[in-house]
């Protein structure tokens, strides 16, 4: 399932339009990529799954040491899950089903949040310290369903093994009609904090910068009643921004 970000993007303009007048100094602007490791919390046994990040910045000093650093980015997010079932064949065996559930979301997230720099010494390194909230709007679900089959004699040994995919697609079916995916009626928004920790160095004409940040989503992603799955993850980035606008 897709949706149209308009609303987001017309945002985004917006801010990168009137930012340098409404604060009338120069701001540093940048771009940032990185590895997410994300999850679901919840109910549920889910394992982490990988996904790449990439943003713009815009970083406006509010005061000595003090700044706000919005910035919009596609995240990958999503978990992978398991489950397991087993029976006794009309033979005898012991037959055991592993299905296997790797749900991937996409948003385009608006972070907002507000940093204070601490300097390492005289040169031009500084350790920064951010949090603030972020918005998040789902542009991309899709979910993939594999299973695995095992078959065993009633000695435990093992007779037979095959596994493949079971279904694959959007998220835009009925909930809890296997094998249609679980996460089926997500949410569009997501709302949550971030928190992060990063490191500044002044390179050439402009900055460097590499951070690890945590994502923590507030908002139940499904309205699925036995389950109130959360976003959850780790973000590791790198970027770079240099001085627009005003000296």
């Amino acid at each position: 399932m897709v949706r149209t970000p308009s609303m987001a993007s017309l945002v985004v303009i917006l801010f990168l339009g009137l930012a340098p007048g409404l604060f009338g100094q120069s701001i540093q602007v940048g771009g940032r990529v990185g590895l997410v490791i994300s999850r679901l919390s919840g109910d549920g046994d889910y394992d982490t799954k990988l996904g790449p990040y990439g943003g713009i910045v815009a970083g406006i000093d509010l005061g000595p040491r003090v700044g706000l650093y919005p910035e919009l980015g596609v995240v990958f997010k999503g978990a992978r899950t398991k489950f397991l079932s087993t029976r006794v064949t009309p033979e005898g065996n012991l037959e055991q089903t592993t299905f296997s559930e790797t749900v991937s979301l996409r948003y385009l997230e608006l972070y907002v949040p507000a940093a204070f720099q601490v300097p390492l010494g005289p040169g031009s390194v500084s350790l920064r310290l951010y949090a603030g909230p972020a918005v998040a709007l789902e542009v991309a679900c899709s979910a993939e369903v594999e299973e695995r089959v095992e078959t065993f004699s009633p000695l435990g040994e093992q007779l037979d093994t095959t596994e493949g995919l079971l279904a694959s697609g959007g998220c835009g079916g009925e909930a809890g009609s296997p094998p249609v995916p679980n996460f089926t009626a997500t949410n569009g928004l997501d709302f949550g904090l971030a928190f992060g920790v990063g490191i500044d160095k002044t390179l050439g004409g402009g900055v460097f910068s590499g951070e690890v940040r945590y994502d923590l989503g507030l908002s139940d992603i499904t309205e699925r009643p036995d389950d109130s799955p959360r976003n959850r993850g780790f973000q590791f980035l790198v970027g770079y921004s240099w001085s627009v606008g005003r000296p």
